[in-house]
């Protein structure tokens, strides 16, 4: 066995936690030093929903959330106030795009897609070549 694989597994045994829920939030330093921390954590999730997406509008991909889904499904240690604070301020650093594509005139739930222009002046990020 090859040593790296062996040290690995050595490694592995001696973990001291397990993480009980899957859906773990990204956090990259880099990005989080060049745009903020809320904003990176929020942009990474923003950026894993719409990677699983199958709704296509204007050529772009979206998810749609709500305020309260992304507080209680992703951000439960965030306000609702934060919450959107932060989103308008990806908004203003062109990062993401909001859109409205509800059937119900009524229904303000959110949809956001990547504003791939914005990111491309990033340093810390790049797009994936397979995207």
């Amino acid at each position: 066995m090859p040593r790296e694989f062996n040290s690995l597994r050595r490694h592995q045994r001696h973990r001291i936690f397990v993480l009980n829920d899957q859906t773990v939030l990204r956090l990259h330093p880099a990005l989080a030093v060049e745009i903020g921390l809320n904003e990176s954590l929020l942009l990474l999730q923003l950026e894993y929903l719409i990677s699983i997406s199958r709704h296509e509008h204007e050529g772009r991909i979206w998810t749609y959330q709500s305020l309260n889904d992304l507080q209680e499904n992703y951000f439960p240690f965030l306000s609702r106030a934060t919450i959107g604070r932060t989103l308008k301020s990806l908004e203003e650093k062109r990062l993401i795009i909001r859109g409205n594509f509800n059937r119900a005139a009524f229904d303000r739930t959110a949809w956001f897609a990547l504003d791939e222009e914005g990111i491309a002046g990033l340093t810390s990020i790049r797009f994936s070549e397979h995207s």
